[in-house]
């Protein structure tokens, strides 16, 4: 049984730790390598073996679990009743839909294809990057990652033409 400072340390629904959680990952690996979260009943994995298994016996670690219980308060169940649930995707499926999908994107992510990539991701980059306002605080995920559609074109990856 883990003590309570353990438990402080690995409770990933902390704001804290979720800013850093390397140390909560860790701790986990090291204390609690089969860990379920108290306050969701969320069950968490952290070593790399024991993932590979799970994600290669689909039978006893199915991805349509409910998610009901993820809802703890009327505020989180309002959200998503106004904004949308979850989606299932046919990468957090189940095989063999979840398999026949991989083999369908598996020739668009080999190392030859990113390598053809390489030049316009690097653009890319260098032109969001560039944009970055760096007098203020800025929330980069939401500045770098998630451009206007404007600035990309989506298909190639590039910048689009006359964009930044």
């Amino acid at each position: 049984m883990l003590d309570d400072t353990t438990m402080a340390k690995i409770n990933l629904s902390d704001p804290a730790v979720q800013k850093c959680p390397f140390e909560a990952y860790e701790t986990m690996r090291d204390e609690a390598p089969v860990f379920q979260m108290p306050d969701t009943g969320m069950w968490v994995i952290s070593r790399y073996e024991d993932i590979c298994k799970i994600v290669r016996d689909p039978a006893r670690f199915s991805m349509s679990t409910p998610r009901d219980f993820l809802f703890k308060t009327q505020e989180a169940k309002d959200y998503y009743i106004n904004n949308g649930y979850p989606r299932m995707t046919p990468l957090s499926s189940d095989p063999p839909y979840a398999t026949e999908f991989r083999d369908l994107l598996e020739p668009f992510f080999t190392a030859g294809r990113i390598r053809q990539w390489e030049p316009a991701l690097r653009e890319l980059i260098g032109n969001l990057a560039d944009n970055l306002d760096t007098d203020e605080p800025v929330d980069f995920v939401q500045k770098f990652c998630f451009p206007p559609a404007h600035e990309r074109d989506d298909r190639t990856a590039r910048p689009a033409a006359g964009g930044p």
